[in-house]
């Protein structure tokens, strides 16, 4: 396996509030994730915790993404106010075993963060049961509608976003998970990784203005996750992103390190081509992993 490390971090931050003020050189993060190249973990089952110490075992487990101590900021898909169910959102027992398995390797935070579409919020975190499974959890959820909570980025080469608002907490943590759902979406056809990403920054809107596609790719060649696992335990087929719609039992999860890998292999639950979804092709076309399904390893865990 190819490790290379994440394409284009070198994201400018800006001084903390929205003024403009001398520019702060440097990566947003710390530390630059890696990408193992085109190395894809696939796990079958009903237990969330299981299926995914089962995919973290072969990345060398959860130890080689989190650190005692280490803040860990994880960002599910949980938009709407739906059921699990109605598959519209990450499934909240998928995203508290995560929540388990990070305090269990000496994690000193773990903060689940999310800009919700529907408001209040609280409404959308309590008929979704996000907010009663990272409380038992051990976890701590956090609503991201207050501008404060974000802070200015520039985007070095980018096609059509050349800066944009991010949640400070992911500038700081020690360790991100994205944690999305697995879905049809009206505009980008499908919503699975990538597509997730929009919901940590502060004006999504402008996106659908400037060009979706591009946008999304511009965005993830500087906000990376250290680690993408993908829900797809039920997956909304139709009327997405927020349904009801058709609803269909797979009880999978993939992961990766290669953010436009994953994406594209879980396009395939959906019959979709990668090709097929312009912003992954935008994703790859920046170098920002691999969409070529012939060069892709899917291991089954």
């Amino acid at each position: 396996m190819k490790e290379i490390a994440a394409a284009a971090i070198g994201a400018a931050v800006l001084l903390a509030g929205c003024q403009r003020k001398q520019v702060a050189k440097g990566p947003i993060r710390k530390i630059a994730p890696k990408i193992i190249r085109g190395q894809v973990y696939q796990a079958d089952g009903t237990d969330p915790k299981a299926m995914i110490s089962a995919l973290l075992k072969p990345m060398g487990g959860i130890e080689a993404f989190v650190k005692k101590g280490s803040k860990v900021v994880i960002k599910p898909n949980c938009g709407w106010s739906r059921t699990p169910l109605q598959a519209a959102n990450t499934n909240p027992q998928v995203v508290a075993a995560m929540i388990e398995i990070c305090r269990a390797a000496g994690a000193a935070e773990v903060l689940v963060i999310e800009h919700t579409c529907d408001t209040p919020s609280q409404l959308v975190f309590a008929v979704s049961g996000l907010k009663a499974a990272v409380d038992a959890a051990g976890g701590k959820l956090v609503s991201a509608h207050l501008r404060n909570l974000y802070q200015p980025i520039s985007i070095p080469n980018a096609t059509k976003l050349p800066e944009a608002e991010v949640l400070t907490a992911i500038t700081q943590a020690d360790c991100f998970i994205n944690l999305p759902v697995a879905k049809n979406h009206g505009a980008t056809k499908l919503s699975m990784g990538l597509k997730n990403l929009m919901g940590a920054v502060w004006d999504r809107q402008w996106w659908h203005v400037k060009g979706l596609a591009d946008c999304i790719a511009d965005f993830a060649s500087v906000v990376i996750p250290d680690l993408t696992i993908i829900d797809a335990t039920r997956i909304l087929l139709d009327n997405g992103p927020k349904g009801p719609g058709t609803t269909r039992q797979e009880n999978k999860m993939f992961a990766s390190t290669d953010p436009v890998a994953v994406d594209a292999v879980v396009a395939g639950l959906f019959g979709v081509k990668p090709s097929e979804l312009e912003y992954l092709k935008s994703a790859a076309a920046k170098g920002l992993g691999e969409i070529d399904l012939k060069a892709i390893k899917l291991a089954r865990v």
